[in-house]
């Protein structure tokens, strides 16, 4: 799924302690560099919530969404791609990396990706 993507499911009207990107920048968010990106806050209260309601599942989407920046910040580090690259660069070249690991561990990328898919539309939809 593209940032895009993942950005056009975000509600519109998010306050802004939940989402670090208002309506105009989502509508944009593919064209973001990791710097722009690592500057947003995503901590929102620095806390998960794990309650139910909407607000709160947003709040704790937008802090996964986080972990997944800082995990993209040390991969960019470490290759030592470039903060002004586009996001979406970085994410493909770590997915192809993931997908290299998995073939090294005999893991099959696949089913592990279908997993993680179904574990995201949980915690899309506040089931986790």
């Amino acid at each position: 799924m593209s940032i895009d993507t993942y950005a056009a499911q975000l509600p519109a009207d998010m306050d802004s302690d939940a989402a670090p990107l208002t309506a105009e920048e989502r509508d944009n968010a593919g064209e973001l560099s990791l710097s722009e990106l690592t500057s947003l806050d995503w901590d929102g209260n620095g806390a998960m919530t794990d309650a139910g309601d909407p607000e709160s599942v947003s709040h704790d989407n937008t802090r996964r969404a986080g972990f997944a920046v800082s995990a993209l910040e040390a991969y960019a580090d470490r290759v030592g791609g470039l903060a002004s690259e586009p996001v979406e660069q970085h994410m493909r070249d770590l997915l192809g990396d993931l997908h290299h690991l998995a073939n090294a561990l005999g893991v099959d990328f696949r089913a592990m990706l279908d997993r993680a898919e179904d574990t995201y539309q949980e915690e899309a939809n506040g089931q986790l």
